[in-house]
């Protein structure tokens, strides 16, 4: 953690971040603060796909600066944009909300319009998929198709269906 905070190398911060993400321990979120504002483009694009599997509310405003920020690369984007998808829409929103006055010249209200929208419609869309997964009405093939898309969305909200299913081994 403090490597990541003052190293003057890039490649040495980025394996600070590398090795605060293997060891994940408390000091974590804090490590993935820090990496969302590193000043190494690579660093903060992986913090950004990362902030989304540890799922701390801290880590709200952080990404949606990067959502607002006109400089923040479109790779960087793409990554805390999905990631934004797993935490509470209105929380996100209500950052949004916050800061997009300082950047209103390039966070216009058509854009935060869509991406509130967004954020609404796949938070509903992921509730009826994570309650299927508890629903016993819900085909195994259904619910085997719900957590295929986790593979890639790894989104912490499935784990309680993805546990009953466990828990109850019939399925």
């Amino acid at each position: 953690l403090q490597i990541a905070k003052s190293s003057p190398y890039h490649n040495v911060r980025m394996e600070a971040f590398v090795t605060n993400r293997q060891i994940a321990d408390e000091n974590f979120t804090e490590a993935l603060k820090i990496a969302l504002q590193d000043s190494y483009e690579i660093v903060r694009r992986l913090a950004a796909a990362t902030a989304s599997k540890n799922g701390s509310p801290e880590l709200v405003p952080y990404l949606v600066k990067m959502i607002v920020d006109p400089l923040t690369s479109q790779r960087e984007d793409f990554h805390a944009g999905m990631g934004l998808r797993t935490f509470d829409a209105e929380t996100v929103i209500a950052e949004m909300e916050k800061i997009r006055g300082n950047y209103s010249q390039w966070f216009t209200d058509e854009k935060f319009e869509s991406l509130a929208k967004r954020l609404r419609a796949s938070q509903a869309s992921n509730g009826k998929d994570y309650a299927a997964l508890l629903d016993s009405k819900v085909p195994a093939k259904e619910k085997i198709s719900i957590i295929t898309g986790e593979r890639n969305a790894c989104d912490p909200r499935a784990l309680d269906g993805i546990y009953h299913m466990i828990a109850n081994g019939s399925e």
